[in-house]
């Protein structure tokens, strides 16, 4: 349970650092309604260790900003209501599979940028960016198989299944 004097002295320093526009300000450059959700309720650190681990984060981004490179985009669709679904039994419409493939290839592009810097230039070494990149899963089987079944409009692509281009025909 926290203590009021510690709640008080929290909201002080918040205040003292202008934490809640920051994070506004923050927010308001998300590329996705729960990034801005998550900028918005950003905590302080708890520890100084904790602050100089954040920092560290940023200082790497920093410097590949400095070297002139372009950080990948990260604009992830909303997808958890769709894996929700998939959980429950329910099969994805092509409009769903379709944001869930641009999730995974959002996630590879990351990983494949932050893979390409780390052999680059060493100056523009950035191991925590390229551990965190690392560790977003792979899934390109999954992004193949949704391109190849679909068209950009959603409609199934006559290729999906040899009878299907036949019928078609």
């Amino acid at each position: 349970m926290n203590h009021p004097a510690a709640d008080s002295l929290a909201r002080q320093y918040r205040e003292f650092l202008d934490w809640p526009e920051l994070c506004a300000r923050l927010a308001a450059q998300a590329e996705s309604s729960r990034g801005e959700v998550a900028c918005r309720a950003l905590p302080l650190c708890e520890s100084a260790a904790e602050a100089r681990e954040r920092m560290a984060d940023v200082t790497e981004l920093q410097t590949l900003l400095r070297l002139g490179e372009s950080l990948p985009a990260l604009g992830f669709p909303e997808i958890e209501a769709h894996l929700q679904g998939v959980a429950q039994g329910a099969p994805l419409g092509p409009e769903e599979l379709r944001q869930v493939a641009d999730f995974c290839e959002t996630a590879a592009s990351a990983r494949r940028f932050y893979g390409r810097i780390a052999s680059q230039d060493p100056r523009m070494q950035a191991p925590r960016m390229s551990k965190l990149a690392a560790s977003l899963g792979y899934h390109d089987e999954l992004v193949r198989m949704a391109r190849e079944t679909f068209d950009a409009a959603g409609e199934l692509r006559d290729g999906a299944s040899p009878d299907l281009g036949r019928l078609r025909r």
